[in-house]
């Protein structure tokens, strides 16, 4: 499908993305992501470190982390889902797709 879209639709779909992971790394997941400053420059895109995962580890401690992530990812969609946060990527359906 990514393969499929109109290149203009697609550079704005990943900036988005990348605007997403970025909000999401200084927010809720600053704990767990940083952003990777030097990579750019090898990878000529933007990229994230995973500092910790915390459902990677111990079975006794993957439910109470499991949980902890289930409550960050929740509150992540609440911000975006803010009727003041909305907003439109300019994607209408019969221009994405070729």
């Amino acid at each position: 499908m990514w393969d499929r879209m109109h290149p203009e639709y697609r550079g704005k779909l990943k900036q988005k993305i990348q605007q997403l992971i970025d909000q999401a790394s200084r927010g809720q997941f600053s704990k767990h992501l940083q952003r990777n400053t030097t990579a750019r420059a090898v990878t000529q895109s933007l990229s994230w470190d995973v500092l910790d995962n915390p459902l990677n580890g111990a079975v006794d401690k993957r439910q109470k982390a499991w949980r902890a992530m289930l409550k960050k990812q929740q509150a992540f969609i609440e911000y975006l889902q803010d009727p003041n946060r909305q907003e439109y990527l300019g994607l209408d359906g019969g221009e994405a797709v070729r």
